[in-house]
């Protein structure tokens, strides 16, 4: 397994990079489809923010990225939160991969409400677009793309679908089932 630590607003200093590898290194143990590992440690500035900590790990392993993220008051203990949840969802995905797919998936969604003291208005006028991300869209079926979603941690996937070959987007409702959003009426 590759394992790629890198720093935002801290510097990556030996000990840290001993602790990370020391928690991390073992995910192989969990799943041999583990390729690379990328682990991103940054730090808010912001006096305000009570966790400014922040651990980031994104796994690549056979065709699927699992991503976790941890914040906490020391870096040590937000490595140590995220190698767990990381390593929950890496036995997920293994035992997901072992069974066939057929059941119907179904997970719980936490709904967290803004708490601004905004209005809905002002909120809308507000929010800007900050990041911009490119995604590679891979042929799969739904079973898959719900699969994939969940391993992200995300309550939507785009993917192609295998059967129509058209770019389909499947989500998690508020009730915790799933839908598919299909394409009307375009040609890809």
């Amino acid at each position: 397994m590759n394992l790629v630590i890198k720093g935002k607003n801290v510097d990556v200093t030996a000990a840290l990079r001993d602790y990370v590898e020391k928690k991390l290194g073992t995910l192989d143990k969990y799943s041999h489809h583990i390729q690379e590992c990328n682990v991103e440690l940054s730090v808010h500035r912001n006096p305000r923010i009570t966790d400014p900590q922040i651990v980031e790990v994104t796994i690549y392993a056979a065709g699927a990225v699992i991503r976790a993220e941890e914040a906490a008051a020391d870096m040590y203990s937000a490595i140590d939160l995220v190698s767990d949840k990381i390593a929950r969802q890496l036995k997920r995905y293994e035992q997901k991969k072992m069974h066939n797919h057929s059941g119907r998936l179904k997970t719980s969604i936490a709904l967290a409400s803004t708490g601004t003291g905004m209005s809905e208005e002002e909120e809308a006028i507000a929010r800007q677009f900050v990041k911009n991300k490119r995604l590679t869209v891979k042929p799969m079926n739904v079973e898959d793309a719900a699969s994939q979603m969940e391993l992200l941690g995300h309550n939507f996937y785009a993917f192609r679908n295998n059967e129509t070959e058209e770019i389909n987007i499947v989500y998690q409702r508020r009730d915790g089932d799933y839908g598919i959003i299909e394409p009307e009426g375009m040609t890809v």
